[in-house]
Parts: structure tokens; C-alpha cells; sequence
């Protein structure tokens, strides 16, 4: 190595055109930028959306979705705080906003329970999907008031609701009332029991119980929930009335 005279600084003698190109290939590999690595693709909000679940006792999720709709709007909140929201995507930014999403919709027995989502339990779900659902559920008129039924239920035990539902139907027709000259034995059809229940302060049914034996039951004041039209239509082809 000698002094540049000028400059005063050293620099470096090269002694052969192939010490050259071998300096310069190192000073390309020093100041190339290592490629970055290439993140996971990560949907945008434009794509998809971010919604709440509750997973069922089967292991199914079911998602906040348009087609949970009530003819009053979208029910949402802890039990005792509820509201209605008729916008869906209000109604989901209500959920967003709570720690553990509370919502109401159908279970497997078309009554509608509230059920309460664990903190984090959201997934991207695709909003062209969630569009075409809601123009579906708006299109249909939403979930019209005479799709759902008011059906009181009475409490076990066990702490299962058994609703006044056609299962509840004996040998010789639907029982209602309380013991005595009250009671009403060889109700044919279920519309017209459970009209009468309905106007029962405290409604009174017989229902088999979990050990298969009649027994009636007495229902608090207002221990009634909505159930699907469509479910109950089902019931009674099966059991008649």
C-alpha cells in the first residue's frame, strides 16, 4: 500500500486484472440489499372482514352473519342490556366493541338463544359474501314477524329449557292448565294450545320428561323466546296436531 500524495489517504495496489474483479464482486455483495423476505398475503379490509363466532356444543361456528336478522333488527348484547340494530354493519361494530360478543340467533331448534362469542374468537370472512347474504336476507323482507312465534318454556331441573313445543303432544292430545276443573285435556291442534297458553299468566303444560314420564309444569312469567314458524311446521308433521 502507498500514499496518494494529494489526498493523504492509502490506497489499495492492484496487482492483476483478476484481484480487481474480485474486490469488485465483494464490494457488490456488501452493498446489494438483501432481499426482503416476502411477507404472508394479508387480506385487506377491502376483501374481508373481521367477524365474531361462537362456537356451538357440536364444535360448529356460528358467525354474526346478515341471515341472523330478527324482524325487529339485529339482537346484540349481554343478557339484560340487548338492543336492536337494524343495520347489520352497525349492529356488527356493536359487537366489535364488546369483549366477548353477545349476540341471539336460532340453535338447532329454531329458539332464539343468546349465545356469548370467547374474547378473540373472529375470522376473516369474505365480504362479497357477506354483501351477497345481505341483499338475500333484504330481499326476502328480512326474517318477517310471521316467521317466528312466541313459545313459552318452562325451566328443568337440569337447568334445560323444555319448550311448548308439538313433541310435547300425548296419546290423546295437547294438556294444558292447571290441575283440576282448569285443565284441558284432547287438544287436537297446537295453534289452538298454544294460543291458550300464551294467555296464561304463568303458562301450564304436561311434557314428558328426561326419564320419559308426564308430568305438568308450570312456567314463570315470561319465560317465553321466539321460535322459527318453519321448525315448528317441521314438529308437527311429525307429531301431529
Amino acid at each position: 500500500m502507498h500514499e496518494n500524495a494529494r489526498y493523504r489517504y492509502k490506497r489499495v495496489g492492484i496487482g492483476s486484472e483478476d484481484e480487481l474483479a474480485a474486490l469488485i464482486d465483494a464490494w457488490r455483495e456488501l452493498t446489494t440489499p438483501v432481499a426482503a423476505v416476502k411477507p404472508r398475503p394479508v387480506f385487506t379490509t377491502g376483501d374481508f372482514i373481521s367477524v365474531p363466532f361462537y362456537v356451538e356444543g357440536n364444535g360448529s361456528k356460528t358467525f354474526f352473519a346478515p341471515a341472523l336478522r330478527h324482524p325487529k333488527g339485529y339482537q346484540v348484547g349481554k343478557k339484560g342490556d340487548e338492543q336492536y340494530i337494524a343495520d347489520y354493519w352497525e349492529a356488527l361494530a356493536f359487537l366489535k366493541g364488546m369483549a366477548s360478543p353477545a349476540f341471539r340467533r336460532p340453535n338447532g331448534n329454531g329458539n332464539r338463544g343468546i349465545v356469548t362469542c370467547q374474547p378473540g374468537d373472529t375470522e376473516d370472512v369474505s365480504l362479497r359474501y357477506l354483501q351477497e347474504q345481505l341483499a338475500q336476507t333484504n330481499a326476502a323482507g328480512g326474517h318477517r314477524a310471521d316467521n317466528f312465534v312466541r313459545v313459552p318454556f318452562y325451566r328443568e331441573d337440569s337447568g334445560k329449557k323444555t319448550f311448548f313445543l308439538p313433541d310435547c303432544r300425548l296419546s290423546g292430545g295437547y294438556e294444558i292448565g292447571a290441575r283440576g276443573r282448569d285443565k284441558e285435556r284432547g287438544i287436537e291442534s297446537y295453534w289452538t294450545a298454544l294460543d291458550k297458553l300464551l294467555g296464561m299468566e304463568q303458562p301450564r303444560f304436561r311434557r314428558r320428561n328426561e326419564r320419559g314420564n308426564s308430568g305438568t309444569v308450570t312456567c314463570k312469567p315470561g319465560d317465553v323466546e321466539e321460535v322459527s314458524r318453519s321448525f315448528i311446521e317441521q314438529e308437527r308433521a311429525k307429531y301431529g296436531g
